[in-house]
């Protein structure tokens, strides 16, 4: 079970890793929220046209950092205006 600065501490991450992100590929997204239930934090892609839709390779090492810092069982889940194509 995450406490609340245990989610802080994850929000902290991921605006980090879409620094990162940025540099690298053209993906817009941002934490949106952590569910208790499935110990999953969903990752909003904001789906702007001109940019790439956001996908899990591009979250496999801040979903790897959490599973380090928490347990295997946290993933990453990505939320869509739309659903990307495919």
């Amino acid at each position: 079970m995450l406490f609340e600065e245990d989610v802080e501490k994850v929000k902290e991450w991921t605006e980090e890793h879409i620094d990162y992100c940025s540099s690298i590929w053209s993906v817009d997204f941002e934490f949106d929220h952590y569910d208790a239930e499935v110990r999953c934090f969903y990752l909003r892609d904001h789906g702007l046209i001109g940019r790439e839709t956001l996908q899990f390779r591009h979250l496999f090492d801040l979903e790897k950092k959490i599973q380090e810092e928490y347990s295997n069982r946290y993933r990453v889940g990505i939320i869509y205006q739309e659903m990307p194509p495919e």
